[in-house]
Parts: C-alpha cells; sequence; structure tokens
C-alpha cells in the first residue's frame, strides 16, 4: 500500500461505505450549502448522507442545521439528500 492510500485508509477508517442508490437526490457539497443558504432544505424536508461521487456513507447524517452552524465534514465532496415528500 502506498502512502497515499495508508492516509486514506486512516481518514476514513471505521467508515462503512455502500454504493450510490437511485432514490436519493446526489449532489456536491458547494450545491447542498447553497440549497441550505438559500432556504431549499430544513431539517424537517429529510436528512442526507455524506458521499462521494460514486460511493456514500451508510450512516454518517448532514441536516441542514449542520450547515447552517458552519458543521460540515470536509473529508467528503457530495452529499445524498433524502426529501421526505418526494414525490413518486
Amino acid at each position: 500500500m502506498n502512502k497515499k492510500m495508508k492516509g486514506l485508509f486512516l481518514i476514513f477508517k471505521g467508515i462503512k461505505f455502500k454504493e450510490i442508490d437511485s432514490y436519493g437526490d446526489l449532489m456536491t457539497i458547494k450545491d447542498f450549502i447553497s440549497a441550505v443558504k438559500s432556504g431549499n432544505f430544513i431539517d424537517y424536508d429529510g436528512t442526507g448522507l455524506y458521499a462521494f461521487k460514486d460511493m456514500q456513507t451508510k450512516d454518517i447524517e448532514v441536516l441542514p442545521s449542520d450547515i447552517s452552524k458552519g458543521k460540515v465534514d470536509k473529508r467528503f465532496t457530495h452529499v445524498m439528500w433524502y426529501n421526505k415528500w418526494k414525490l413518486r
């Protein structure tokens, strides 16, 4: 294992990941922050899971109120958003 891979392993040690699913909305952290600041998402609307472009965490949640408080986990590049009220 090279140094870069060892570093990534230590950063994400103990975090469980899964493939991106088809029923959430994947967006970049930047887009999620912008949506929260614009009032598009509030905690009551749903919940997000931190993610990357091709995989998401199983249980590391991010809520709009976290963003409002400046609590952003910068290890991740995306958020998978699950809206409670999504029309089917």
